[in-house]
């Protein structure tokens, strides 16, 4: 069972190292994509967001993969009303010691970061739910699968 584990700064939250791909379709788990090493142009901060019911990348990561819009849904925050936001479908994996644990085919939504927040990528509970998450008082995080 694949694992995470570190300290983060509590006002910021964990940051957790991913890897965005554009989906492959059927075939994304195979041994081979597990362990291949992810391009570093695919590869970016992502904050384990227990507040975000779906996972959501920045425009920075859109221009990185080079992909379209799936389409726009209403998103709406703690800080904003319902909005419509544009939508991209992905493959999202979460990089542990030596492998690469795929998310495949997941409906992201685009976001702006906050400014300075160190993140690109926000993993929502469509990715912490299919596994275990704690977050200590004193900074300490994991994450397994």
């Amino acid at each position: 069972m694949p694992s995470l584990s570190g300290q983060c700064n509590p006002a910021i939250g964990p940051l957790v190292q991913i890897g965005v791909d554009p989906p492959l379709g059927t075939t994304p788990f195979t041994p081979s994509r597990v362990i291949q090493p992810i391009p570093t142009a695919h590869l970016f901060s992502g904050l384990l967001d227990t507040g975000a019911t779906t996972s959501c990348i920045s425009a920075a990561v859109v221009a990185a993969l080079g992909i379209s819009a799936a389409g726009m849904r209403p998103m709406g925050s703690a800080t904003q009303v319902s909005v419509a936001t544009n939508t991209y479908l992905v493959d999202i994996a979460l990089v542990f010691v030596g492998v690469n644990w795929w998310f495949p085919n997941l409906l992201a939504y685009e976001y702006v970061p906050s400014l300075n927040s160190g993140h690109q990528v926000l993993i929502g509970r469509d990715v912490i739910c299919q596994g275990v998450f704690t977050l200590h008082t004193d900074g300490h995080f994991s994450f397994s699968i």
